[in-house]
């Protein structure tokens, strides 16, 4: 069977959407209520005439079939062993981690930052998951405390079972535990944990990573889930996303999520892409959508430069952001280096929710 999307003209629940697909021939998988919408399959044989049915149903708003995704895959380095390399914060590979701080001051300059601010909001990593146990990390993680941890209970009501340390969209139950490695790299690179005389630094040195993952441990999945993946995180009061995963194709249901997430004052970072490619030409999804709340991240690398495989665009990338040669967290519980614009977007990231989190405090006082 093939995998398809449908997005409903008006709000149905979980049996009126079935009702609807199974009249057009079609069989529902997941409904994602918040967008109106539903991931179903049809018979492979015949999925154009139910697609056909389907946008010809006064029910229906769209009808096509669901996108594959895949992560914006980052050129590996060796597995880092670390001997001591700096104080400043204590961490033992922060030296390594020219993109926080760097002589040459091709940096993000985290060190000026941090002499105001170390905390930040939480942030979703829409990813492969997060290995929620590794020693950088399991102090960052989020925790969704209206679920008891293990009971095999839906105890939230949200549609997802067992989903504490975040939510597993790919199996449907669970938390977002990392079967890839990149996820975790990513989570690292938003927040692992600072000054705490062990491994690397993320630059927010204390904030909750909502590991949310969509994509499987050949790092592939479906629009559909990461749709789902951003109302999810939407849900449970995130306010910024980091997406760095892409398709070539844009969505229906994707871009009805990023509205659902602008409707929400949530930022969406993606990455621009790993092809070195002109993305005004070839986009990359999410990152090439034009709404307001989506940011666009190229890679850069220790001089400033264009970071050789990171797409650019005149009109379609925002900015750029160290992506070259940048050391963090790996599922294996160590660490490991890679280059590409899915490191960069988190950094990104993890500078938003500390502008955000500045915002929020400023605004107490």
């Amino acid at each position: 069977r093939t995998r398809i999307v449908v997005g409903f003209r008006r709000r149905l629940d979980q049996e009126q959407a079935r009702r609807v697909l199974e009249r057009d021939g079609a069989a529902l998988l997941r409904d994602v209520i918040a967008l109106r919408a539903a991931a179903a399959t049809a018979p492979a044989a015949d999925v154009d005439a139910v697609l056909a049915r389907l946008r010809a149903d006064s029910d229906v708003r769209y009808a096509e079939r669901d996108g594959r995704i895949d992560l914006v895959r980052p050129r590996l380095g060796d597995r880092i062993r670390f001997a001591r390399a700096s104080r400043t914060p204590d961490d033992e590979g922060f030296g390594l981690q020219y993109s926080l701080r760097q002589s040459d001051d091709h940096d993000v300059d985290a060190t000026n930052a941090w002499d105001h601010r170390t905390q930040c909001l939480k942030v979703a990593v829409v990813d492969t998951g997060v290995e929620t146990g590794h020693k950088d990390l399991k102090d960052n993680i989020w925790i969704n405390e209206r679920e008891v941890h293990g009971n095999g209970r839906d105890d939230d009501h949200n549609g997802f079972v067992d989903d504490y340390k975040g939510v597993d969209v790919v199996d449907g139950n669970g938390s977002g535990l990392d079967r890839n490695g990149h996820g975790t790299h990513v989570a690292g690179i938003v927040a692992a944990r600072g000054n705490n005389d062990r491994g690397v630094s993320g630059l927010c040195w204390k904030a909750k990573v909502m590991p949310v993952r969509v994509m499987d441990a050949d790092g592939r999945g479906n629009t559909s889930d990461a749709a789902e993946g951003i109302v999810y995180a939407v849900n449970h009061g995130v306010h910024v996303v980091n997406a760095s995963y892409g398709s070539t194709k844009s969505s229906s249901i994707e871009r009805d999520a990023i509205r659902f997430a602008a409707d929400h004052n949530t930022l969406i970072v993606a990455a621009a892409g790993n092809d070195h490619a002109n993305a005004d030409k070839k986009p990359m999804y999410p990152a090439a959508y034009s709404d307001d709340n989506v940011i666009s991240v190229a890679a850069s690398d220790d001089r400033d430069r264009l970071a050789a495989l990171s797409n650019y665009g005149k009109k379609s990338v925002d900015l750029a952001a160290p992506g070259d040669g940048i050391a963090s967290t790996w599922d294996d519980g160590g660490y490991r280096g890679a280059s590409g614009t899915s490191m960069a977007a988190p950094l990104v990231s993890a500078a938003a929710s500390m502008l955000r989190k500045e915002g929020v405090e400023s605004r107490k006082k």
